[in-house]
């Protein structure tokens, strides 16, 4: 009850704006009379449109949740991708020309085909982007790999590494995903 006085004071000082506010809404009630009218016929209208938006949206979520987990990638390939063509050579008549940086597999399995994963091949086709920041790259210097199963487990530089090869550690699952390659599957189709 002590508490109490002090909100109907408050209340009380409050009270006028009140009165006036609410004496000013008649123009606003007279006017959603006929604007509401209008909202209920446009959402009516654009039935059809939301109706094929559901489909649409099903397609459009997954890439936006692709985006969402590789951020880091995406935003550097929006600020720096220009330089990914920024070398150039003399071209035919003289001019200068562009062309795009690019390294090619190299290593025996690029020329034979094997029946099992080699114990120094290391890989991950789909690494998660926020992954590619983590402190382990820099001890390893490659990317986190999908599994270390050929390599004998997770091998650390400094431990001895299986045949002399580069180390191996696993990806970190990404935030909400099982442990490997990320999921972005399509959603339950939308009813109509």
């Amino acid at each position: 009850m002590h508490d109490l006085v002090p909100t109907f004071r408050a209340t009380r000082q409050l009270a006028p704006d009140l009165k006036r506010s609410s004496s000013t809404l008649d123009p606003l009630i007279d006017a959603s009379k006929r604007g509401l009218r209008a909202l209920r016929d446009i959402l009516n209208g654009a039935q059809p449109l939301l109706a094929q938006l559901g489909p649409f949206m099903s397609q459009l979520n997954p890439i936006l949740q692709w985006i969402e987990y590789n951020q880091a990638i995406t935003s550097n390939f929006m600020s720096a991708g220009q330089t990914a063509i920024g070398d150039t050579t003399v071209a035919t008549g003289g001019g200068v020309g562009h062309y795009l940086r690019q390294f090619s597999p190299t290593g025996p399995d690029t020329v034979a085909i094997s029946p099992k994963r080699q114990d120094f091949t290391r890989g991950n086709s789909y690494p998660y982007g926020a992954n590619l920041n983590i402190p382990e790259m820099g001890k390893f210097l490659i990317i986190p790999n999908h599994d270390c199963a050929n390599a004998g487990g997770e091998v650390m530089p400094d431990d001895k590494p299986v045949g002399g090869h580069a180390g191996c550690f696993v990806e970190p699952a990404a935030p909400g995903q099982p442990q490997g390659t990320p999921q972005v599957d399509k959603p339950a189709e939308y009813s109509k």
